[in-house]
């Protein structure tokens, strides 16, 4: 996946970056133990590439045409480890997956998307998303209040967008959705959801069902239950 700002200062993180957010999607979906076959990056050979391929944990191509995970195309068949039912997809998901893939910019978008794969499995981790992007977790966080903003802002404001997304394209109840997000309990869920919004999670709900009704016709059909893959 090639990025439109190729050559410019700091492409290493977000090349990084993107390589990252891929593996945060592999890992959510194929059986552990995995490790990709390699990585490929498209940035200059540096002088320390043991350095790499230790945070990735498998050998890294440089110079290549685009940022990408190789993997072995048989395990596309596998099921996860725990025998568990695979995360939900909503339509949302589809959708940003198809629009926003290419667009990374600047640090804190390199971040957002790390943070949001992390979201999509139920567990989000400063530490993952510091190695994601080859850097130290002190630095990640002075990065981000540069920019105004920090790693639990990102954390919380993913986690709302994710569960909006629950809320309105899926069945599930909001205690699923607590679950999903890794909420210690559904009231937490709840507190969280409504310090971000101003709403709580059935209220939100309530709303969509309204606008559904008031505007049937206007609006794209929902799935009446939980799509998983």
């Amino acid at each position: 996946m090639a990025a439109p700002q190729k050559g410019r200062d700091g492409y290493v993180h977000v090349a990084v970056g993107t390589a990252g957010i891929l593996l945060s999607i592999c890992r959510a979906f194929l059986p552990e133990p995995w490790r990709p076959l390699r990585i490929e990056l498209d940035i200059a050979r540096p002088r320390n590439t043991a350095a790499f391929e230790d945070v990735f944990e498998c050998p890294v191509v440089f110079d290549a045409t685009g940022t990408s995970v190789c993997l072995d195309a048989a395990l596309l068949r596998s099921r996860l480890a725990s025998g568990g039912p695979l995360p939900p997809i909503t339509v949302e998901d589809i959708a940003r997956a198809r629009i926003e893939c290419g667009k990374l910019g600047d640090f804190r978008e390199v971040i957002a998307e790390q943070v949001w794969c992390q979201v999509l499995t139920g567990q989000a981790s400063i530490e993952s998303a510091a190695c994601a992007v080859d850097t130290s977790v002190r630095t990640l966080q002075r990065e981000l209040n540069r920019e105004g903003t920090s790693f639990r802002a990102l954390v919380n404001a993913m986690r709302t967008k994710r569960a909006a997304a629950l809320l309105r394209e899926t069945n599930a109840s909001v205690t699923e959705v607590s679950s999903m997000l890794g909420y210690s309990s559904p009231a937490h869920f709840a507190r969280a959801f409504r310090h971000e919004t101003g709403i709580s999670p059935n209220e939100f709900r309530r709303h969509i069902l309204l606008e559904i009704a008031a505007y049937p016709a206007e609006r794209p059909r929902r799935p009446a239950r939980t799509v998983r893959a």
